[in-house]
């Protein structure tokens, strides 16, 4: 299950896939993406423009890097991958960490 919580650690929404974060992105300004790689696999965390916040788990890296890639309405944000901040999330980034 996937929730975004606003910034009181209320929820905010709800999904039990990413169509549900995707569809809030479609609303809010994605602000920051921070992805770490994990010992299952990696975890992503989202911060919107309105504070909102939402942490997902991935059983790949690989895949969660290739998500973040992908997901158009990221595109701009700041990333950090690993705890380290690496330029904006872009078609090339993240890639290869």
């Amino acid at each position: 299950m996937i929730t975004i919580y606003n910034l009181s650690g209320l929820p905010v929404s709800k999904s039990r896939n990413l169509r549900g974060i995707r569809t809030y992105a479609g609303k809010h300004v994605v602000q920051h993406v921070r992805i770490w790689r994990t010992s299952k696999g990696g975890e992503l965390a989202v911060e919107f423009d309105n504070g909102a916040t939402a942490r997902i788990d991935f059983a790949d890296f690989y895949v969660l890097q290739q998500f973040v890639r992908n997901w158009r309405n990221a595109h701009g944000a700041l990333l950090s991958v690993n705890g380290i901040a690496r330029f904006t999330v872009s078609s090339e980034e993240p890639r290869g960490y």
